[in-house]
């Protein structure tokens, strides 16, 4: 359990990180990565899901939030 708080904490970090250098709106990106975070620890400590799958899922939060930011430099709106 304690790696699981660990985790989430480190989790929380980097998705408040991302939010605040890269997005315009970094609360509304900060609240809806924590949601995301909190929902896979929730699915996890169940047994909805096991370990490789949590991991796999928190990756593609992570890479669809960089494929946001990629997408927001190309556009030009990154401030």
């Amino acid at each position: 359990m304690n790696e699981i708080n660990n985790l989430k904490h480190e989790m929380y970090k980097k998705a408040i990180e991302v939010a605040n250098i890269y997005f315009h709106d970094p609360k509304f990106v900060q609240k809806t990565l924590l949601a995301e975070i909190d929902l896979k620890i929730e699915r996890l400590q169940s047994g909805a899901m096991n370990f490789e799958e949590f991991v796999t899922s928190l990756s593609v939060i992570f890479v669809t939030t960089g494929q946001a930011i990629e997408l927001t430099h190309n556009l030009g709106t990154k401030h």
